[in-house]
């Protein structure tokens, strides 16, 4: 009787949901998939840098992380022999550390059942979230780091952590997140005003002495492992989108609002890169689909403050000061950027199904039973089933490696191989690591460019040998290369076979001289890769 009681029970099922998120972000990292190439970037300033230099000057380029997670990296990459598993562990970890500290989050948070099941599910199956526990990048740990400094603070709460040590916590935090400086505002202003209505001014004053030194903290941070991310136009150039447009004037950025907070919720709750939403994406239904999860999400968040959940005003001050960054130009509000409000935005998301539930019940069984069926789909449909899909066959952003394998038993020892720049730089990586992939041929470094241009960089290429075969390899972006070798087919190349797999595409070709005629176009089956 007691083990079938315990089966009944809230805490049993929270387990079971904890154990499959914990299954899905293990199944993600032991797939191995390909390295990214800004994991490609980051990873090779890793390993190059001292741990002296990481912590006092960080990484440069495009690249930037945390001094905590930039030494953790180099740490792992030093005990594991494989590239992927040394650069993704730690992303790992902190992705296993979020399913716990969210289990606890929810069950702190909600009185009722439902809520604190639906909440961690979504949590447990988001696309996002699974994908970047197994991402050679910080953002896991950003989120890790965020939901710990909210724990701490709820603990502190109900008098389980002294100020002292919630304090030193803030200190340490910043050295491991970018984003940590946004909670512990968030955090500390909502303790202070409390402190200060309560009349209990020597806890405030305590609060903006830690502050202080929070402050302090960070501005060390910044100085040091931050200082090459500050005036890089590049990044500030890529994410401007996340940004307000002011000098637009006050229609485009009231335009902006709207926009970046249904693609906001668009993007929490589905990846962009999945067949769903890139069929949807231009279609009324996407847009109403967003601005439906923005309803449901904003009545969750005034449900938690009418049921006076301990949450509800870190949640709301979290993500509102991240979005008044944005407005004033200071950080962008943008996909995995703020990946750390995610786990925040589906506690609220689970608050409002449950709620607009428990309403409809009032109208009716039918009611009651469409709502539902309605609200699922919209908000917790579309992770379950990509994670689900994600369970089976993980996400692949870049095949570099079944590539080189291809290639492998499909080229001669005279062709020669011609890369994107991006391309070339992960197979370098791939090549020089494990000698089983390499080829005796030559990574040509240059981008796709227009096909007249193409034709004469690949002349100049093979004016000592202008019958040599050539591949032409794609990637990163697989789809371009694709058409760039059927503009080379129209104009100076043959193509003798193509490939187009889900993770790559690979052509080769030969160079048609002057003297001879171009082939009359005609259908071409792939060739065995054994003729090679």
């Amino acid at each position: 009787m007691a083990a079938l009681k315990y089966l009944k029970s809230v805490q049993f099922w929270l387990v079971m949901i904890v154990l499959l998120g914990v299954s899905l972000r293990l199944r993600e990292f032991l797939s191995f998939r390909s390295l990214w190439l800004d994991e490609v970037a980051l990873i090779l300033q890793v390993k190059r840098r001292s741990y002296e230099a990481l912590l006092m000057k960080g990484v440069m380029g495009n690249q930037g992380a945390p001094a905590g997670y930039l030494l953790l990296s180099k740490l792992s990459l030093e005990r594991f022999s494989s590239l992927e598993t040394g650069a993704r562990f730690v992303s790992l970890v902190c992705g296993l550390g979020s399913m716990v500290l969210s289990a606890w989050l929810v069950l702190s948070s909600f009185r009722d059942a439902t809520t604190k099941l639906l909440a961690l599910l979504l949590i447990a199956t988001s696309p996002w979230l699974i994908y970047y526990s197994a991402e050679g990048k910080h953002y896991m740990q950003e989120v890790l780091v965020a939901l710990g400094l909210v724990c701490a603070f709820l603990r502190y709460e109900q008098g389980r952590m002294s100020l002292l040590f919630l304090g030193g916590l803030g200190v340490v935090s910043v050295w491991f997140s970018h984003n940590a400086p946004v909670v512990l505002c968030a955090c500390g202003t909502l303790h202070s005003v409390r402190a200060l209505i309560g009349r209990e001014y020597k806890r405030g004053f305590a609060f903006v002495g830690i502050a202080i030194v929070w402050v302090v903290s960070f501005a060390l941070h910044a100085v040091t492992n931050m200082r090459a991310l500050f005036g890089n136009r590049d990044l500030f150039t890529y994410w401007g989108h996340g940004l307000a447009p002011w000098r637009k004037g006050a229609p485009a950025v009231i335009s902006w609002i709207g926009d970046i907070w249904t693609r906001f919720m668009g993007y929490v709750f589905i990846p962009a890169e999945t067949q769903m939403v890139s069929d949807l994406s231009s279609s009324l239904v996407s847009r109403g689909w967003e601005c439906v999860l923005c309803v449901v999400v904003a009545l969750g968040l005034v449900r938690m403050f009418r049921e006076r959940s301990p949450l509800a005003p870190y949640v709301a001050l979290i993500v509102g000061i991240s979005f008044s960054l944005a407005l004033l130009r200071i950080s962008p509000f943008s996909s995995r950027l703020i990946l750390y409000t995610f786990p925040f935005i589906l506690v609220s998301a689970a608050s409002g199904v449950v709620w607009l539930v428990a309403r409809a019940r009032q109208g009716g069984v039918l009611i009651a039973t469409s709502l539902a069926v309605v609200a699922f789909l919209s908000v917790g449909g579309p992770s379950v089933a990509v994670s689900t899909a994600r369970f089976v066959q993980p996400h692949d952003r870049s095949d570099m490696k079944e590539a080189l394998r291809y290639l492998l038993g499909a080229r001669t020892p005279e062709d020669l191989l011609v890369m994107r720049r991006a391309d070339s730089t992960v197979a370098a990586l791939y090549t020089k690591r494990n000698r089983a992939l390499s080829m005796p041929v030559l990574l040509a470094d240059w981008k796709i460019a227009k096909p007249h241009a193409m034709c004469a960089r690949l002349r100049k290429r093979l004016a000592s040998s202008p019958y040599r075969p050539i591949w032409i390899v794609g990637v990163l972006q697989a789809d371009e290369v694709a058409r760039a070798v059927d503009e080379l087919k129209q104009r100076c190349f043959l193509v003798m076979h193509r490939e187009q797999r889900q993770g790559f595409f690979a052509a080769r070709l030969k160079y048609l001289s002057n003297e001879e005629p171009q082939p009359k176009s005609r259908s071409m089956s792939p060739m065995s890769t054994a003729s090679y």
